[in-house]
């Protein structure tokens, strides 16, 4: 569903105050108060607070698969590190959504969210589990050792470093530390 300029704002600066002052924080009034508009004004665009927070959802998640995008001929370790480039430029340029997005346990008391984050998760793993298995296929790297496992080892670092630079206050260009350890992982993976 294509959203409004307001639906737009709204979910920017829900993003943006539950990065500077955490989920608990937000609240309808709170996010209208902000945008400067009354809540009614709020409930014409989003029918709760839920709402908004799928739609949060919604824009990660429409994000990241366009940064997803890779040239058909890329394959294995090639294309894993070009997806994990990606993230970390898409993460730079919205380091609020990364913040609020990468601190999933945010959403994880709600159970319909829980699911939501998951199941997003899930989508954008897969892409990076392809890629891994190729190369695993084409003998780039070990086969012996699971994909899954794989999977974490890399994605799990990405995911503490990201954490790292949010927790600083994106006090390090997250870019080049990225690809100072996606060079490093590669070479741990294809030994």
């Amino acid at each position: 569903m294509e959203m409004s300029e307001r639906q737009k704002q709204i979910v920017a600066e829900a993003v943006a105050l539950m990065a500077e002052r955490g989920i608990q924080y937000f609240t309808m009034k709170r996010l209208a108060e902000r945008i400067g508009v009354t809540e009614p004004a709020l409930y014409r665009h989003y029918a709760n607070k839920n709402a908004i927070l799928d739609a949060v959802i919604d824009s990660f998640d429409t994000l990241v698969q366009d940064a997803c995008v890779v040239p058909p001929e890329l394959r294995g370790l090639e294309r894993l590190g070009l997806l994990l480039r990606q993230r970390y430029r898409l993460f730079a340029a919205h380091p609020h959504l990364a913040k609020v997005m990468m601190s999933e346990t945010n959403f994880q008391y709600d159970e319909a969210m829980s699911r939501r984050v998951l199941q997003v998760m899930h989508g954008h793993g897969a892409v990076f589990a392809e890629s891994l298995t190729e190369a695993q296929r084409a003998g780039s790297i070990p086969a012996d050792v699971p994909p899954v496992h794989l999977f974490h080892m890399v994605v799990g670092a990405v995911r503490l470093l990201v954490s790292r630079w949010c927790l600083s206050g994106f006090s390090f260009d997250l870019v080049v530390e990225g690809e100072a350890l996606w060079l490093s992982q590669k070479r741990i993976l294809e030994r």
